[in-house]
């Protein structure tokens, strides 16, 4: 299918219109192109290079400062065309077992299709041999549930979730279907009531919700899982504002930006502070989840209550069930808040 959605988006005083049909297959859940704005670690950055250290002027930890000009998009253009929130879990080749209980606890049913869509994001399955039976057990999966999107182009590996959340935002604006992108991983439990209540009252515009790390610490320990040293050597020792990756949602006119934006994203090992760091000189507001996403084992749930919106790093299908029958003896935040 074709998008043409004829909007006009300003970045650096330059305005720039999206109307070029960019193709995409939407009636396959495996995707076989993407935008024609590729990206590379090889392009320039999204930002100005004097911005690349600039906590947000609106960030609760930065000063006052000049920061481009987000315009933003009249939603009524696109009022031919419904949309809903994508809730884009991302997920891996093999996490087969937590897909199958995310399936069978927050996803359960159909109550939830009327006013979302929510679908697994895995790296491009055309990155396994033909002959490989994970590759054939996939594509049953895929077929059977029809909530999978492989996107191309992208590897599955932890070191390459820069790549893909890229990837998936281009997806997003292309497909011109969606309000809104709400980012979790396959191991975050999701209360779909309360997120549907949220989404339904919060700002649809320049929209950048979660629970924000200010100042983090770059890794550069060659062996640490969220080692980041080009990023230390192109920027600082510090990251961008950013909400971790757990659980996010960014609004339509933000995927919009970073889509059709002249200059391609620059991408790093972790994509959250990467979404922070192509936002902090942009003017988003930044809506705090204030304790509304909690780790998955929580020794104190006393300050847990009706505003948990998620419980992420569930490493288990075990701690998923336990979480959604509100009866484990851990005390899981979730199951604190059920108790309402």
């Amino acid at each position: 299918a074709n998008t043409n959605t004829n909007t006009n988006i300003t970045y650096k005083n330059i305005v720039i219109s999206d109307n070029d049909s960019k193709t995409v297959n939407l009636n396959s859940e495996i995707l076989t192109s993407s935008s024609s704005s590729s990206s590379s670690s090889s392009f320039p950055s999204i930002l100005p290079s004097n911005s690349l250290s600039t906590p947000p002027s609106n960030s609760p930890s930065s000063s006052p400062s000049n920061s481009l000009k987000l315009t933003t998009i009249d939603l009524s253009k696109f009022e031919a065309v419904k949309k809903k929130p994508l809730i884009a879990i991302f997920s891996g080749f093999k996490t087969i077992l937590m897909r199958q209980t995310v399936r069978s606890t927050w996803l359960a049913g159909s109550w939830f299709k009327s006013w979302t869509d929510a679908k697994f994001i895995l790296a491009d399955i055309n990155e396994l041999p033909a002959n490989s039976s994970l590759k054939y057990q996939l594509l049953e999966e895929s077929k059977k549930y029809n909530d999978m999107i492989f996107l191309p182009g992208t590897f599955d590996s932890y070191n390459a979730l820069g790549h893909r959340i890229t990837e998936l935002i281009k997806y997003c604006a292309n497909s011109n279907k969606y309000s809104f992108l709400v980012k979790v991983d396959d191991d975050t439990y999701i209360h779909m009531d309360r997120l549907r209540d949220l989404l339904s009252w919060i700002s649809k515009e320049k929209l950048y919700w979660g629970e924000f790390v200010h100042q983090g610490q770059v890794i550069i320990e060659a062996n640490h899982r969220w080692a980041d040293p080009i990023y230390f050597h192109q920027v600082n020792g510090h990251y961008a504002t950013y909400a971790m990756g757990g659980g996010y949602i960014i609004s339509l006119d933000i995927i919009k930006w970073i889509t059709f934006s002249p200059m391609p994203p620059q991408e790093w090992q972790n994509e959250d502070a990467q979404l922070g760091t192509w936002l902090s000189p942009v003017d988003v507001t930044y809506y705090s989840a204030n304790g509304g996403i909690w780790n998955s084992l929580c020794w104190d749930c006393t300050s847990c209550d009706w505003r948990t919106f998620m419980v992420h790093g569930l490493v288990d299908s075990s701690g998923m069930r336990q979480c959604h029958s509100s009866s484990s003896k851990w005390d899981l935040c979730a199951c604190k808040a059920n108790e309402k």
